[in-house]
């Protein structure tokens, strides 16, 4: 019989507590980051870098904790960056 609780979490190599944690921290940062975000929407000279620092935080942290086959939504995520570096990196002329 197939366990609504533990599927996921078996899933992705993990037990239900292992999830339960990582999910509540998760969910944590991302609520003091969204906090940040909508003060900073008020204030513009408050907590100018804690929700993409949160976010960075979070995403180093997601990408630790993956399986060692990526995602395709990570794929794509890396993809953009790179074209966003290569797209910002000046060109260098011998003229």
């Amino acid at each position: 019989m197939k366990n609504i609780f533990t599927e996921h979490p078996n899933s992705i190599g993990e037990t239900y507590l292992q999830h339960m944690k990582f999910a509540s921290i998760f969910g944590f940062h991302m609520l003091v980051g969204g906090l940040a975000c909508i003060i900073h929407a008020i204030f513009p000279f408050l907590f100018p870098k804690t929700g993409s620092d949160y976010l960075l935080k979070m995403t180093y942290f997601f990408v630790e904790r993956m399986p060692k086959t990526a995602e395709p939504r990570m794929v794509k995520l890396s993809q953009m960056i790179e074209k966003k570096l290569a797209s910002s990196t000046p060109s260098h002329s011998n003229n």
